[in-house]
């Protein structure tokens, strides 16, 4: 399975339903993203090429991996400790903070997770710091 036509072709003789070949596609895509990431990749860019992704696409990608190859161990801790992880702020907390409405909500929320997901914060108290530390250029004085 060389290319895209030869996956299509094996595809099509299964016989599969269209969401297992879907599952199937989107493995194979986790796959060639997984391969792409260095072997000391960060937790936040693991969590980056495998969030979204379905339960059942993740499965497959782990079942073709090699054992004990990094992208099996990858996608078992995304799924034992990346999967849930949310910063404890929200974009209420951020406004009130003096951060404006807008789409820098959205990406400070995805910092503060990335950095969770990288263990360098820990409490809501770090995130706030954080916030200010990084971002003190867009919180407006109330």
């Amino acid at each position: 399975l060389n290319s895209p036509a030869s996956v299509k072709l094996a595809l099509e003789r299964l016989h599969l339903a269209e969401d297992e070949r879907l599952w199937i596609l989107d493995a194979l895509e986790i796959v060639r993203k997984l391969s792409e990431l260095e072997a000391r990749a960060s937790r936040s860019a693991m969590y980056r090429v495998l969030h979204g992704h379905s339960d059942q696409s993740l499965a497959i990608a782990a079942s073709v991996a090699a054992g004990g190859s990094n992208l099996r161990r990858w996608i078992k801790i995304y799924f034992e400790e990346l999967k849930e992880v949310k910063s404890d702020l929200n974009g209420r907390d951020l406004m009130e903070m003096g951060i404006p409405q807008g789409p820098m909500i959205g990406t400070i929320l995805a910092r503060l997770r990335d950095a969770r997901l990288d263990r360098e914060l820990n409490s809501s108290e770090d995130e706030k710091q954080f916030v200010k530390a990084n971002f003190s250029d867009l919180i407006v004085r109330k």
